[in-house]
């Protein structure tokens, strides 16, 4: 505040006019440490009781700011984190689909009609009984 805002205060405060919230603004301001000789006797005038109540409420402001900012970098680390969870979800997935994959003499068959056909066949080969190994058959207690 300069020096001037803080003169008319002063002279306000004489006049019986200023309010509270003017009056703790004003001893904030008569503490200051290249405060003139003359404020200090206003400062004497206002008292501890308004000193303190200004500063008491300073504290919380600045209390109540800082809350402020740390529920603001709590709230934009939450999001940061969401967002590159998402982003690894999405990569990862992008790659995972469902995909019929067989191997048949060295060679890979993804087609899934393909792979079906040749996965039936093979099992109807396995389990057919005139054609079984007899160690299959004692194997899956096939008969």
């Amino acid at each position: 505040m300069k020096t001037e805002e803080v003169n008319k205060l002063i002279d306000k405060y004489l006049e019986g006019l200023t309010s509270a919230q003017e009056e703790k603004r004003l001893a904030l301001e008569l503490q200051r440490e290249d405060a003139p000789e003359e404020w200090k006797v206003i400062s004497m005038m206002l008292g501890e009781l308004t000193l303190g109540e200004a500063l008491y409420d300073q504290t919380l402001e600045q209390r109540s700011s800082r809350r402020k900012f740390l529920r603001l970098s709590w709230t934009a680390a939450a999001s940061v984190a969401l967002l590159v969870g998402w982003g690894i979800h999405s990569y990862v997935n992008q790659y995972d689909q469902d995909v019929a994959v067989m191997y048949v003499n060295g060679q890979k068959i993804t087609d899934e009609k393909q792979v079906m056909a040749q996965s039936t066949a093979v099992v109807s080969e396995i389990f057919n009984l005139s054609e079984a190994p007899g160690d299959l058959v004692e194997l899956f207690n096939m008969e």
